[in-house]
């Protein structure tokens, strides 16, 4: 059997190469003789990192000759799945939506058996997006979805309840185990020392309120264009997570900061560190060199994570860590109902309450001293889950 799988982001996002990770696992337990063929603009380190085929070229490509590719692959494939991420939302940007749109419609005049695997549908406020999202929706044979909420959206959009499934990430999938010697080996190199990893938090940071939502561009196009402007709330924000690490590094030894977009968080972690009462005891994870596996060992051994980007806290929760999540979109809250840790979730906009440093060290005070309950609590939240995501994936298998 060959499957042509329509991944995200695997160049620069960490999160959506623990999503395919997730979802290359489910592929292999099902159809276990399986070729499987993704995309990426780094095929070969990704082949090595996933032990899959892939195509060379980048999942969001205008480049005709890409599209004339993936077109012949997708015609050779038995059936392609799509996903997962949050793809379809108009609340970022607008055309987004229709690139996806005009794509599918293109592959399926090639191969019809697409099927949509664990996606979220963000918050979508114009009528026109909504009737796009089940238009495209409607384009597949069957859509599993990562939450009950975007079920529900699609359902009252108009889209038959028979095509939908509602589910969880499949992140989660994944279960880590202790570190070895190679993995120390690898992280030397990295520049993670064994000493580091007994005793620190991981925090990966965001920007936000730095742009308007909703627009028709995408934001990193936008920032390129003469008038632009920054919100000034994201002065105010970014000072609260300069005191964020600084509260870590009075709880803990030392501090990781995890950027989870390769393109758009690096800077923005290298700014918190030098800015800390103790750069020396803080660690940018900034080299593009861990596969996605080795990060989640990295992860299972903090004592805490603080994630604005929600793969940080999935990857974490998913190896038992006590996580608490940062959400800017509605996502991150909608996991941790997921997981039953509600109460370990907070909307982005607390950042700039006039008590949130105080809150928010109550809350990791809270966390740090019932690591052994929370870390329980997650083992069988991770257990119900992924009998769930293993079970929705079968009903792609007739």
């Amino acid at each position: 059997m060959k499957i042509l799988l329509l991944n995200s982001d695997l160049a620069k996002n960490r999160g959506d190469r623990v999503i395919t990770e997730g979802i290359v696992q489910l592929i292999r337990e099902t159809y276990p003789d399986a070729t499987i063929t993704a995309l990426s603009e780094e095929a070969v380190r990704d082949r090595d990192w996933f032990g899959i085929e892939f195509l060379p070229m980048g999942s969001d490509s205008l480049n005709p000759w890409h599209w004339i590719t993936l077109a012949r692959a997708a015609g050779q494939a038995d059936r392609i799945f799509w996903g997962g991420g949050e793809l379809l939302k108009d609340y970022t940007n607008q055309l987004g939506l229709w690139y996806w749109c005009i794509k599918i419609i293109w592959l399926r005049l090639f191969n019809s058996s697409i099927y949509g695997a664990y996606q979220g549908i963000g918050p979508t406020s114009s009528p026109l997006s909504r009737r796009i999202i089940c238009f495209v929706v409607n384009r597949t044979k069957h859509f599993i979805l990562r939450d009950a909420e975007s079920y529900k959206k699609l359902q009252s959009w108009g889209v038959d309840a028979e095509k939908l499934t509602a589910s969880i990430d499949p992140a989660i999938l994944p279960e880590t185990t202790p570190l070895s010697t190679e993995d120390f080996d690898t992280l030397h190199e990295f520049g993670l020392s064994k000493e580091f990893l007994d005793d620190f938090v991981a925090i990966a940071p965001r920007d936000w309120f730095h742009y308007r939502k909703g627009q028709v561009l995408p934001y990193r196009w936008r920032a390129k264009l003469p008038g632009n402007t920054v919100d000034p709330r994201n002065r105010q924000y970014r000072q609260r997570l300069i005191n964020l690490a600084n509260l870590a590094l009075k709880r803990t030894e030392r501090v990781l900061l995890l950027p989870m977009h390769m393109g758009e968080d690096i800077a923005l972690c290298q700014e918190i560190a030098a800015a800390t009462e103790s750069p020396e005891r803080v660690f940018v994870a900034d080299k593009d060199t861990l596969p996605p596996a080795l990060l989640r060992k990295v992860l299972a051994t903090a004592r805490l994570m603080i994630g604005f980007r929600l793969h940080a806290t999935i990857i974490a929760t998913s190896a038992s860590t006590p996580s608490l999540n940062i959400y800017y979109v509605d996502k991150g809250r909608i996991y941790f109902d997921q997981i039953r840790q509600s109460s370990n979730a907070y909307p982005i906009e607390a950042v700039l309450d006039d008590d949130f440093d105080t809150d928010i060290a109550l809350k990791v005070d809270e966390l740090l001293q019932s690591q052994d309950k929370c870390r329980q609590d997650l083992q069988n939240a991770m257990q119900r889950l992924r009998f769930d995501a293993r079970q929705s994936f079968k009903k792609l298998n007739v």
